[in-house]
């Protein structure tokens, strides 16, 4: 059996480094594909890494609790018991990591898309020359690409990973004259026709769900798959009036509370992810794209639509149990043969809070490639 590194991984642009925040498992313990190994802090979130494809034991701990080491630093490693020690030493010693120019390893980079007159920041991750189809993730009302991060680190080993900043969002244009979710679908779907994308696998997050099941709709032949997670547009009601709120909060403890209706473990929302929300939304042209969609959702709230029976039939919807925006049973109104899951002890954002969400996608998709 190869010796295999752990490494700390970058969820997101912005990640340099990582703290352990403490390891799940002990040295000498037999570990599978999908294991939790270790948590890892950074400023903008909790994550646990997992083992990867294989398995075998926990040689060596590399980083002890509370210590912090950059991106791609060798913090573990896996390796048969039947390694002798001198080897797994060897492989300590010789371990080399690459860094870019700023002195972190190599994680997803950017590239803009100019269509329909936006500007569209898109990250790309995985390998560049792959049989296996690329998947697309789009995020939800006032998010970005960096949202997906853990699944982007945990998906791109094996495919390219390709995450959309929606116009008027992240590192896209601003302003947007008309941001209704069939606006953005034709924006996803013409973006994905200029990086050469004829066939791939969608997954979209509340409003991106929304967005990607009109994409899906109107483009069947475009999508492998379709991944929904707690999409939007199921029900007239949105939850703790969160959308109102949001686009109303202009301070910072204000705006913890509401980001904080999210999740379950409001630990996850840190004062760095709070001011880097308050500052994007004093960027100019913000907060009128998201008066935009705040009123075109109370508009349409209730009226997602119908899958086509194709697109129905390899669709997979993820839902966490204590979502307080959209409640998990808005889920069986998603029309047509869908695959659903409640992921327990989550709120809206399973594709943060919890691994699991990982595990749901990548088997499905593997079952639709």
């Amino acid at each position: 059996m190869t010796v295999k590194a752990i490494t700390v991984p970058r969820w997101g642009m912005s990640m340099s480094e990582g703290k352990i925040a403490g390891w799940l498992v002990a040295v000498g313990a037999e570990v599978a594909a999908g294991d939790e190994l270790v948590e890892i802090e950074t400023t903008k979130l909790t994550g646990v890494y997992e083992a990867h494809e294989g398995g075998g034991q926990l040689r060596r701990i590399l980083a002890e609790e509370g210590t912090v080491r950059p991106v791609g630093a060798l913090i573990g490693v896996i390796a048969d018991a039947a390694v002798p020690d001198a080897e797994i030493d060897a492989f300590i010693a010789s371990y080399v990591f690459d860094e870019d120019e700023d002195g972190a390893s190599a994680g997803p980079k950017e590239e803009r898309v100019e269509v329909d007159g936006y500007q569209v920041n898109v990250l790309r991750a995985g390998p560049a020359e792959s049989e296996e189809l690329p998947l697309v993730l789009v995020h939800g009302f006032g998010g970005n690409a960096d949202n997906w991060a853990m699944t982007v680190a945990a998906m791109s080993p094996a495919r390219p990973v390709i995450a959309i900043d929606l116009p008027g969002h992240g590192k896209s244009t601003k302003l947007v004259s008309d941001p209704r979710p069939e606006t953005y679908a034709k924006i996803v779907a013409r973006v994905l026709k200029a990086l050469g994308v004829s066939r791939c696998h969608v997954a979209g997050h509340s409003y991106g769900g929304l967005v990607c099941a009109i994409l899906a709709a109107g483009n069947p032949d475009l999508v492998a798959s379709l991944t929904l997670v707690d999409p939007a547009g199921l029900d007239a009601a949105i939850g703790e009036d969160y959308v109102g709120r949001f686009v109303g909060a202009n301070d910072r403890r204000t705006l913890k509370d509401v980001m904080g209706l999210l999740f379950e473990d409001t630990r996850l929302v840190s004062r760095s992810m709070v001011d880097d929300m308050l500052n994007y939304r004093r960027i100019e042209g913000v907060q009128a794209t998201l008066e935009k969609i705040a009123a075109d959702l109370s508009a349409r709230a209730g009226t997602f639509g119908t899958l086509p029976a194709g697109v129905a039939g390899r669709t997979l919807v993820v839902w966490g149990e204590k979502d307080k925006i959209f409640p998990p049973g808005h889920m069986e109104r998603i029309p047509g043969a869908a695959e659903k899951h409640v992921v327990a002890g989550v709120g809206h954002m399973p594709h943060v809070e919890s691994p699991d969400f990982n595990r749901l996608l990548g088997d499905f998709i593997a079952r639709h490639a």
